[in-house]
């Protein structure tokens, strides 16, 4: 589990599996297959709904950016992946 990370109350994380720094897994969860950093993962099995900044909100789309609305720290995905842009 990354730095940062935050796991929800009763989730269940398949052993092996890698959870991204900054990633925000909902409660009750499931997670069977690795998380990527900054994603925003919940249900059975767990899938990506979104993107969170290390504030832990969802992040904002404004066209090609993702954008924390509390800390405005700007984001970019790249390949599938979420690379901060400033920090």
């Amino acid at each position: 589990i990354g730095e940062g990370a935050s796991v929800g109350a009763r989730t269940t994380i398949l052993a092996g599996t890698k959870i991204g720094p900054w990633a925000l897994i909902g409660a009750g969860s499931v997670v069977i297959r690795d998380v990527p950093s900054f994603a925003l993962v919940v249900g059975n099995p767990s899938r990506q709904i979104g993107w969170v900044g290390r504030a832990g909100l969802k992040l904002e789309n404004r066209g090609q950016y993702l954008i924390c609305p509390s800390s405005e720290e700007t984001y970019k995905e790249i390949d599938g992946q979420l690379v901060p842009i400033n920090s």
